[in-house]
């Protein structure tokens, strides 16, 4: 389904080329541009073909410039994801200090916030920690994830 999209998308493009040529072929046009001084004549074609060059090469430094942010976003994202997962295992497998710890830094994730406080307090629960169930309790009730005043939540 990819390649056939691409053939449509060429296909697009070539049938807007083949377009923009019927209209800009009887008469090419002049550009003048005066700028401190500094004069350029030129046609529409290549004003246009310029334009379109300089805007793809813009794009193309912007996204470069964003690329190591988005990796780094996405190992985060990951990474937290890895935590919760292994949490959840070490909880199920009676590892509770373990569990704790991996669940209270993959509560760092906003996606993951509730789920991970909660099976933390479980986690607490079963050391038998009343200081921790405590903690867990504040920071889950903090989240507003099932407060009564939400009109989302769960009935």
């Amino acid at each position: 389904m990819k390649v056939f999209r691409t053939l449509l998308w060429w296909l697009a493009l070539a049938a807007l080329g083949a377009l923009a040529w019927e209209l800009l072929a009887p008469d090419l046009g002049t550009i003048l541009v005066r700028w401190h001084g500094l004069t350029i004549t030129t046609t529409v074609a290549f004003f246009l073909l310029a334009w379109g060059l300089l805007w793809t090469l813009l794009w193309t430094l912007w996204w470069l410039l964003r690329l190591p942010f988005a990796g780094w976003q996405r190992l985060a994202k990951r990474e937290a994801r890895l935590r919760l997962i292994n949490g959840l295992s070490a909880l199920y497998e009676g590892h509770f200090a373990r569990a704790e710890t991996l669940l209270a830094k993959a509560a760092e994730d906003p996606g993951n916030r509730f789920v991970a406080l909660s099976a933390a307090l479980k986690a607490a629960e079963q050391r038998g920690d009343t200081d921790a169930v405590a903690r867990w309790q504040r920071a889950l009730a903090d989240t507003g994830a099932l407060s009564p005043q939400d009109p989302n939540r769960m009935r």
